[in-house]
């Protein structure tokens, strides 16, 4: 079992916060125009017709999903017992996690506790 974690979802949660925030600015461009409600279905040219959405809402839904994503991705990489690390070499991600986890096997971590000094001669 390795010992090393991969990533990769912080980059996809990054990726969520970012279209979530994107989305948010969508809506307050639109609320700054035409405060109130927006047509919900495409056909924006009968706004009077069917269901409408309320920006003020969907504005503060889309903020709160920023806050979750962002709050979740935190303090998972605070449980974390060190910082990650990022390689950028040119190897691909298995390949890296081989050879560190080859370099522990040969060179373990100390495991927190200070080592003892070796006496010469005995």
């Amino acid at each position: 079992m390795t010992k090393f974690l991969r990533v990769g979802f912080v980059a996809e949660r990054l990726a969520e916060i970012a279209r979530a925030a994107d989305y948010a600015q969508f809506l307050l461009e639109i609320h700054r125009s035409q405060p109130g409600h927006l047509p919900s279905h495409k056909d924006a040219a009968a706004p009077d017709s069917g269901p409408t959405l309320d920006l003020d809402a969907e504005i503060r839904r889309s903020l709160r999903a920023i806050i979750r994503l962002s709050t979740e991705t935190t303090q998972f990489l605070a449980q974390l017992p060190c910082q990650p690390l990022l390689y950028t070499g040119a190897e691909d991600t298995d390949t890296v996690i081989r050879h560190l986890e080859r370099l522990l096997e040969s060179q373990p971590l100390p495991s927190g506790k200070p080592a003892r000094p070796q006496r010469r001669g005995a």
